[in-house]
């Protein structure tokens, strides 16, 4: 857990602590594979939802991408938020990027981490 160490600092994290994280898992990943990084994550005071991507990743990103919309308005909904945090794995930070780019998660998201996301693509897609 992050400890504080000054009033500023200590506001920022009960800010981040108050943001509620969406895991986008990769490919080939259900959600309970994310399953060990949610459980510490809600030991550091997060809550945490996680986002399998249809068929397991072997479709679109860009319909993937979409897909995450609902996901993350229904989070949203349920915690009363007006922005996610995303945390990506490998497709599931592509995914999550698009979601920003091109289905209105820019104004969803406050911050977007990537975990091994090929950003410049990848020879084993081929």
């Amino acid at each position: 857990m992050v400890v504080p160490t000054s009033r500023s600092s200590f506001a920022d994290f009960a800010r981040r602590a108050d943001t509620p994280v969406v895991l986008v898992a990769g490919t080939f990943s259900p959600a309970f594979a994310n399953e060990a990084l949610a459980a510490r994550l809600r030991n550091d005071g997060y809550r945490v939802w996680s986002f399998q991507l249809p068929n397991l990743g072997l479709g679109d990103i860009h319909q993937s991408a979409q897909a995450l919309g609902p996901f993350v308005d229904t989070v949203r909904a349920v915690t009363g938020s007006a922005k996610v945090d995303l945390v990506g794995h490998s497709q599931g930070g592509l995914v999550g990027r698009d979601y920003i780019k091109s289905f209105g998660g820019s104004a969803k998201v406050s911050k977007m981490i990537g975990l091994g996301t090929p950003n410049y693509g990848t020879s084993l897609a081929n």
